[in-house]
């Protein structure tokens, strides 16, 4: 049974999709060619309906967009007769019957009376092939004599029609079945045409609340076409369109994922961090607010995700001086507020630390006017723990707000030593039972150090032990993999087969990246493209954000769903589960590693996922394994490589469980919903950080009232 179930139609009225239609339709045409099979004719409808379920999997196609893909079909498979007489009998049912227009004869080039609706806002032009011979002259590489044999062959469809007005769509639609039809489909992607159907966008502009909204929309749609027909591989669009994948941020392909930079990078090189650029160094606090405001609302511009500052408490204390501490903190919150606008970035962080990390703590402090004092950041934890203090004092007032930054709390053997870091962890988790969305991060001895915490990036470079403000990174692209779908697709009990599936999926996810990589070359390069700009040297001699070199992010949803799949539940207390969880999360780590070294990608698995990838995954998978999802996963898809506790009060079990079994990945636990926190008592939560610090091996501890978005 088809997937579509309406139709739009020309009136603006919907009505059942019937693909009995295009079976006579069909079957009409080819019966004028003397072709007329049936059986073909079934077969035929059947490619059709297959396509318009794959191109509108979230949306009612128009007539017109059956129609045309029927056409197209016809023409790809060969049947040109029956595309002709299918195409004739088109036009003939849309012309007027009561004014029938006079057939012109057509010649290369002439004086004609035939308007076309063009798609810009210069509204429309006379017809002119010589347009047709330019455009595929410079830009899909036709010679001179090849591009006006197929303008004049157009040419006399069209005119032959009488029509007098028609669209520039339309135009390039026949010029496609024209290059088809000799030959050259390979030059039909570059004369593609991307944009949103009249109906849809009539829909939007009455539905919308803000023109800026349909604005968007239009982008979007737009934009996302063009990444599947110009960036993305076939294989990974058709990933992405059948759910094993999720491409997220593809109707954004000029952006980055998401950025970094430590607050050292503001106090060192000013608001305008350009090499050669007048840039007004921080000569105090004030004046390292602005320079951080105008910083994060630059980078916000490149970004779909996070713009996230590291260290700032820390970073923050050599300009803090003796001024009230409370109100500063206020101001640098609003500095990495990001004003909620419907469009990207989605939100900024902060990290925060307990306690002077061993690498900071006789680095050279930068000072006012980014000068280096001569003193390690040791000296400056006094002023630091204060400003930490008001940071919580201002978050406890505002953290509702929309567009306030998220918090980590970086936690280590010192943190725990020193009874007024302490106290902080203990205000920390006051503010946690209250709903405060918080991360805490844990950095044991023996483990690599981590540069940023959202995606637990490791240091590489030396030279930011020395020069802190060298550690800035852009997160270029995040590819989701759909566990549940690979169980769905391998068959209950086929772990071999689930291994299969997981791996197709990740090979599929870094062609996207390898895809996405070429193309953001592209655009930082020779073609001088809006990314350049942040490729640009800073003033230490590298660049602002070094896109060559930016880090690629693997990320995991519906896991639990298909273990419970395979092993029949995905309970931690069962032992089946929990070794077939522990395999494959390994699997998954293993393969990651794998690839990034195979194709030279910097890349990691990460989590959790963001939330709308995840509902778009379940609700592909609610239509295509409809069985498997209501049993499983009726409510949608969980977001982490974590399995489900049958106990929820026996929180501290599970994370020692997890902590254990997970020996190949750095887990995370999320408490999540604010109902869930609030229950918690700030005792409570302050003895399940402390345990999972020192009896754990787990990375962090997530308290969120809502999952990730970006």
């Amino acid at each position: 049974m088809s997937k579509l179930t309406r139709v739009k139609n020309r009136d603006g009225s919907e009505s059942p999709f019937d693909e009995e239609r295009i079976v006579r339709s069909i079957h009409r045409a080819s019966r004028e060619r003397g072709e007329g099979d049936i059986v073909v004719s079934r077969e035929l409808a059947g490619v059709v309906t297959l396509f318009l379920e794959r191109r509108h999997w979230d949306s009612i196609p128009h007539v017109d967009d059956i129609q045309d893909m029927v056409e197209r079909v016809l023409l790809e498979t060969g049947h040109m007769e029956a595309a002709r007489a299918y195409i004739r009998a088109r036009q003939s049912s849309s012309r007027t019957v009561s004014s029938p227009a006079k057939a012109r004869t057509p010649t290369l080039f002439p004086e004609s009376t035939l308007f076309v609706v063009t798609g810009s806002g210069e509204g429309g032009a006379m017809w002119d092939a010589s347009r047709i011979v330019t455009a595929l002259t410079r830009e899909a590489g036709l010679s001179a004599e090849t591009a006006s044999a197929v303008a004049g062959a157009v040419e006399k469809k069209i005119l032959g029609a009488g029509l007098e007005r028609i669209s520039s769509r339309l135009i390039r639609s026949l010029v496609d079945a024209e290059l088809f039809t000799r030959g050259l489909s390979e030059r039909i992607s570059s004369q593609a045409v991307v944009g949103v159907p009249g109906y849809d966008l009539k829909k939007w502009i009455e539905d919308s609340a803000l023109p800026a909204e349909v604005t968007r929309k239009v982008a979007e749609r737009s934009l996302s076409e063009f990444s599947f027909q110009e960036v993305f591989s076939g294989e990974a669009g058709r990933a992405h369109a059948e759910g094993r994948i999720h491409i997220v941020g593809a109707d954004y392909p000029m952006h980055l994922h998401s950025a970094f930079f430590t607050l050292e990078f503001v106090k060192r090189f000013g608001a305008s961090p350009w090499m050669g650029g007048e840039s007004e160094i921080p000569e105090d606090f004030g004046g390292l607010r602005e320079a951080l405001r105008r910083v994060v609302s630059d980078l916000s511009s490149y970004v779909l995700g996070a713009v996230d500052v590291g260290y700032v408490n820390l970073m923050a204390a050599p300009l803090l001086g003796e001024e009230d501490a409370y109100d500063w903190a206020g101001a640098l919150l609003g500095a990495l507020e990001i004003p909620p606008s419907g469009i990207p970035p989605l939100g900024s962080s902060a990290e925060i630390v307990g306690g002077v990390p061993d690498f900071l703590r006789f680095t050279d402090a930068v000072g006012p006017g980014g000068i280096r004092l001569g003193r390690g950041y040791g000296e400056f934890w006094t002023d630091a723990e204060r400003f930490t203090r008001a940071l919580l004092d201002s978050l406890h007032h505002r953290f509702e707000a929309e567009g306030t930054p998220s918090l980590f709390f970086h936690v280590d053997e010192n943190t725990f030593r020193n009874p007024s870091s302490l106290s902080l962890v203990r205000g920390l988790c006051s503010e946690v039972a209250r709903g405060l969305p918080l991360t805490f991060v844990f950095e044991r001895k023996g483990t690599e150090l981590r540069i940023h915490s959202r995606f637990l990036t490791r240091v590489e470079d030396p030279e930011f032990f020395r020069h802190p403000e060298s550690g800035r990174i852009p997160y270029v692209q995040m590819v989701v993999v759909n566990a549940a779908q690979a169980a769905f697709r391998a068959g209950r009990g086929n772990r071999a087969g689930f291994a299969d599936e997981l791996e197709k999926a990740l090979k599929t996810a870094f062609q996207a990246h390898e895809d996405k990589a070429a193309f953001m070359a592209d655009l930082g390069g020779e073609l001088q493209g809006p990314l350049k700009r942040l490729s640009l040297p800073a003033s230490d001699g590298r660049p602002v954000l070094d896109i060559a070199r930016g880090e690629y992010l693997v990320s995991v949803c519906g896991f639990p769903e298909a273990i419970g799949f395979l092993s029949g539940t995905d309970l931690l207390s069962e032992k089946d589960a929990l070794k077939a969880a522990s395999q494959t999360a390994s699997f998954l780590t293993l393969k990651t590693k794998e690839e990034a070294r195979k194709r030279g990608i910097r890349a990691s698995l990460v989590g959790p996922t963001p939330r709308a990838a995840v509902r778009r995954l379940h609700e592909i998978d609610r239509s295509t394994f409809p069985g498997p999802v209501s049993g499983h996963a009726a409510e949608g898809y969980r977001t982490s490589l974590l399995l489900r506790e049958e106990m929820p009060h026996d929180l501290l079990h599970a994370v020692r469980v997890i902590g254990s079994l997970y020996s190949l990945i750095e887990p995370c636990v999320t408490i999540e919903g604010l109902e869930e926190i609030m229950e918690m008592d700030p005792e409570g939560i302050f003895d399940l950080v402390c345990e999972v610090f020192e009896r754990t091996e787990m990375t962090y501890l997530r308290f969120s009232r809502m999952g990730p978005e970006s």
